[in-house]
């Protein structure tokens, strides 16, 4: 069940990743332009299963935010190595 948030675009179901409710559905504004401010937690008795935009779990993004943050380390310090380099 789709639910539209104020700006009239079709709400994006996002989940909550705070410390008093991880896990928990909820609809939001899509972003597009101006947020709106729009929230509605999803009623899991009627949910129906549609993907949400961020559809892996709280452990798994730590690990992938992780792993970026180490991509992005290793690329300056390739950079680095190539001046470096490059001035011999």
């Amino acid at each position: 069940m789709e639910k539209t948030c104020k700006c009239g675009e079709v709400g994006v179901i996002r989940r909550s990743t705070t410390k008093k409710i991880p896990g928990r559905l909820f609809y939001c504004c899509t972003g597009k332009g101006a947020k709106c401010g729009f929230i509605d937690w999803v009623d899991v008795d009627n949910f129906n299963g549609e993907k949400t935009e961020k559809s892996i779990s709280p452990d798994l993004q730590k690990s992938l935010d992780e792993l970026q943050h180490e991509n992005r380390a290793l690329r300056l310090l390739l950079v680095f190595s190539w001046v470096f380099l490059c001035q011999f």
